[in-house]
Parts: C-alpha cells; sequence; structure tokens
C-alpha cells in the first residue's frame, strides 16, 4: 500500500465512521438528556439541543489512526 492509497483509506474511514457514529451519540446524547439550552443571545440555535457530537468525531478520528497504525510499520 502506497502514501496515497493510506491518505485515501483515511479519510474513508475517518468519513465513514463519523457518519455512522453521529447518530448514535446524538441518541445516546438525548437518552441521557445531555442539552445545550440557548441560555443567551449569542446562542444560534432556539431549542435545547443535544451535545456530544464532537465524540464521535473524537472516536473516528481515534480510530481511523489505530487502524492506520496497524496497517503502518
Amino acid at each position: 500500500m502506497n502514501a496515497f492509497d493510506l491518505y485515501v483509506f483515511a479519510v474513508v474511514v475517518a468519513a465513514g465512521l463519523s457518519g455512522a457514529l453521529t447518530p448514535i451519540v446524538r441518541d445516546l446524547a438525548i437518552r441521557l438528556r445531555w442539552y445545550d439550552f440557548p441560555s443567551s443571545p449569542v446562542k444560534t440555535h432556539k431549542t435545547p439541543t443535544p451535545v456530544l457530537g464532537g465524540v464521535a468525531l473524537w472516536l473516528a478520528f481515534v480510530a481511523t489512526l489505530v487502524a492506520l497504525r496497524f496497517l503502518t510499520n
């Protein structure tokens, strides 16, 4: 596997995992009632919004790094 293939693999895996994990983590945040409430005029959302979306992205990033670690030397 050459370097270009590894970069394409990393992008595809990270995008796929983040797309798959985001709804799962969102459902978890809703079940746990972890919301961000619009408490100031600076916030752009008008209704309570589930948080933890960053966790899904972080998990996808870390999983991609672990996969690359085992595919390269």
